[in-house]
């Protein structure tokens, strides 16, 4: 039997949650690291971050920026239709 339209997008409602709230605490972890780092300003010469710790300030703007206030209902919507019941295997 074929499964209901209904499970799969439950399924894809419930796996966007996850990986939503997931993008959101790498978000704030990141911003409480560049936080630290930005307090202690270590020397970056010779590393991935010479010359970029700029530009990876402004991606991680950006993306936070994107997932919490552009795009935030979109995202809120997803969260708050999770449902932890669901086994998420119709897709």
């Amino acid at each position: 039997m074929a499964l209901s339209d209904a499970k799969k997008v439950q399924t894809m409602i419930n796996i966007t949650a996850k990986n939503i709230i997931a993008v959101r605490a790498a978000i704030e972890s990141m911003k409480d690291v560049r936080t630290v780092f930005t307090t202690i300003d270590p020397d970056v010469t010779g590393t991935p971050l010479e010359g970029n710790v700029d530009a990876v300030n402004t991606a991680l703007n950006n993306l936070d920026t994107l997932v919490n206030s552009t795009n935030a209902a979109v995202w809120d919507g997803m969260i708050a239709a999770h449902i932890d019941s669901h086994r998420e295997e119709s897709l």
